[in-house]
């Protein structure tokens, strides 16, 4: 592997401490370590700096592979970067299946990239000890790896990070000045340092309110039907689960069935065949019974329909995806959602089956790794609860929320 050249001279548009942190990378660079870690919060310049470092190491000789741990999060990755990104599952694994609690196993490790390439992994907070491993198992020689993140997000949803966040090989910790001009960033600063989430109103990009569901509801809607990307985030699925009934039901979906134009829907399981990713949230366009397809009048026609069949539906979304589901398993657990689909599916390809839920309300960590313009997060009693309970873990739970919103933030305290 070529060593870097010397760190250029300070350069205009990168702060004191970008200039450190690329530095010190690239120093680890020349070291051959294979393992590096990036960190920085909300508003200190990771994007920028990223940007930075992709092209000394292009420059080089050296490969880049982008890599994010959620669908959306890769989306993310590539638009600002402009370099293709996959997710960390889809690149290391060859299989996937669902165990008996629903939750996908992955089999089939392989080197997730070429010899002597800089493998960036953004959203790595959300990397476990299992994962990671299973990571640097499959390395090639002579490749590194940059793992890139925020390590005041909340940790994976099982286990502790993987890769050490605690020791970084650089961080930024400076807020940029244009960055504290934003006031969801500077509530953010705020968050992450142990303060509380103001009440009332700052600027026009915050809001902080008491009401109950129906009430958040109406005003996301609101916001929905004049074409806002707007996300609501909460806690527990329980809360979400209501909030997206009530929101499908505001917006008149729920009248025009299980699935309708306009509805937004969470992938839940990668699919490569489909082409979509786990986290990403799509707006379905067209949803055309299966029957009324030319293949399922074949099958109609020969008599070979299942049961599930029946009552597929044929989802094209404004992203351009095009898959099969059914309403009885729309938020079925992974599980349930192979094994009915597996057992059923004669007349239509198994693999264009994709496995989702209602996704105009999510968890903050479905949410997390994602960006919106617009964010509704609602606080409930379990949120004041983990805040007496664990207040650390309440602070990265709040600080992970603020982050999702780009242009505007709503906080909603449930009465």
């Amino acid at each position: 592997m070529a060593a870097p050249s010397p760190v250029e001279p300070l350069l205009p548009d990168l702060s004191e401490d970008q200039v450190d942190a690329r530095r010190r990378i690239r120093e680890a660079l020349t070291r051959g370590e294979r393992e590096l870690v990036f960190t920085g919060p909300a508003g200190s310049g990771k994007t920028t700096l990223l940007r930075v470092l992709i092209a000394d190491v292009k420059a080089e000789g050296w490969k880049v592979r982008s890599l994010a741990l959620t669908g959306k999060a890769a989306v993310n990755l590539h638009q600002v970067t402009g370099e293709e990104a996959g997710t960390v599952h889809g690149a290391l694994y060859r299989q996937v299946q669902d165990g008996e609690d629903g939750r996908p196993r992955f089999f089939g490790r392989q080197a997730p990239c070429e010899e002597k390439t800089l493998v960036l992994v953004d959203e790595a907070s959300m990397m476990d000890t299992h994962l990671h491993h299973d990571f640097m198992v499959a390395m090639p020689k002579g490749s590194v790896v940059l793992f890139i993140g925020d390590r005041e997000q909340l940790p994976p949803v099982r286990g502790t990070w993987g890769c050490d966040f605690a020791n970084p090989t650089a961080a930024l910790t400076q807020i940029h000045r244009q960055a504290l001009g934003n006031p969801i960033l500077a509530i953010s600063a705020l968050v992450r340092e142990g303060g509380k989430l103001p009440q009332g109103v700052v600027g026009e990009a915050y809001l902080r309110r008491r009401g109950s569901l129906e009430e958040v509801v109406e005003a996301a809607a609101m916001r929905r039907r004049v074409g806002a990307d707007v996300a609501i985030l909460t806690q527990t699925n329980e809360i979400r689960e209501r909030l997206n009934r009530f929101m499908r039901r505001a917006l008149g979906h729920a009248d025009q069935g299980a699935l309708t134009a306009g509805d937004r829907v969470l992938v839940r399981r990668n699919n490569k065949i489909v082409g979509r990713m786990n986290g990403e949230v799509l707006t379905v366009e067209r949803v055309v019974p299966w029957l009324e397809t030319r293949e399922g009048q074949r099958a109609a026609d020969d008599d070979q329909v299942t049961a599930l069949e029946a009552k597929a539906l044929w989802v094209r979304t404004v992203e351009g995806a095009r898959f099969y589901t059914a309403p009885d398993l729309i938020g079925a657990e992974g599980n349930v959602h192979w094994k009915t689909v597996h057992g059923q599916c004669r007349g239509t390809w198994e693999s264009l089956w994709l496995n989702l839920d209602y996704g105009e309300a999510l968890t903050v960590h479905a949410g997390q790794g994602s960006g919106f313009d617009e964010v509704f997060f609602v606080i409930d009693g379990m949120t004041r609860y983990l805040a007496g309970l664990n207040p650390v873990q309440a602070r990265r739970l709040v600080y992970t929320a603020v982050t999702r919103a780009k242009k505007r933030l709503e906080v909603w305290d449930l009465g």
